[in-house]
């Protein structure tokens, strides 16, 4: 099982749930939950990825993922058992490799723990099934697809970790921009349902939160910079 060095960080902030508190709330049949990430958060996932990747010590992450992308690489993931074996809170036992931080941990949980709370879920188990990175260049791209974990019942994210400046020229309809943008699909319907939320103004360290069976996808890009993002699948086990 392969480990972090002894871990160094300052974890004082680790109480610190402002980010709670300045939540919107997307409704698309199912619900969207978007967060602002501590800062020392995304600096701590950013270094970490490109320190181990310069080392070549990430596992690859394609097995299980949709993406046509060649830099999806692991931070974390579980053996897959049954949730009903999982331990609360997230800190696991099973897992294959961890290369997250114990903050990290920490706002998994914090934000798992809200999300099931404005849902009205009173009792339920949850654990951390996977994490990865995702760094796409020009002319990857992510397809229309869901997430799941060892249970098809869960919670998917997103977090923004670092955004070209520029996504190239778009070839019609300059006004609407779609290169490199992130389009969640709603599962509902009807004339006046808003059934698509594609945010324009995305920045890094917005994180969002939603159920696995929500649908999702990135447009390629053009251009030599890259768009990084990071996953976790969180597995809901409902008591």
């Amino acid at each position: 099982m392969t480990t972090l060095n002894k871990d160094t960080t300052d974890y004082s902030m680790l109480k610190e749930t402002n980010f709670l508190k300045k939540v919107i709330k997307v409704h698309l049949g199912n619900f969207i939950l978007k967060y602002k990430t501590p800062a020392y958060l995304v600096k701590d996932f950013n270094s970490t990825y490109e320190r181990l990747m310069k080392k070549k010590k990430l596992p690859l992450a394609h097995k299980n993922l949709a993406g046509k992308i060649k830099n999806e690489h692991s931070l974390y993931s579980v053996e897959d058992t049954p949730i009903q074996g999982a331990k609360h809170p997230l800190v696991e036992v099973d897992k294959h490799h961890n290369f997250l931080s114990e903050a990290a941990f920490k706002f998994f949980s914090n934000v798992a723990d809200h999300y099931l709370n404005i849902a009205r879920v009173k009792r339920y188990r949850y654990r951390l099934h996977s994490v990865w990175i995702n760094e796409m260049k020009e002319g990857e791209y992510n397809p229309i697809h869901n997430h799941f974990g060892s249970s098809e019942i869960g919670l998917a994210s997103i977090l923004i970790l670092k955004l070209p400046k520029n996504y190239g020229e778009e070839a019609t309809n300059k006004d609407a921009p779609t290169n490199g943008q992130l389009a969640i699909v709603g599962n509902g319907g009807g004339q006046f349902y808003t059934s698509i939320y594609a945010p324009q103004d995305l920045q890094e360290g917005d994180f969002l939160l939603f159920p696995y069976d929500v649908k999702h996808c990135v447009y390629p890009f053009k251009g030599k910079e890259k768009r990084r993002t990071l996953s976790a699948n969180i597995d809901i086990h409902y008591t």
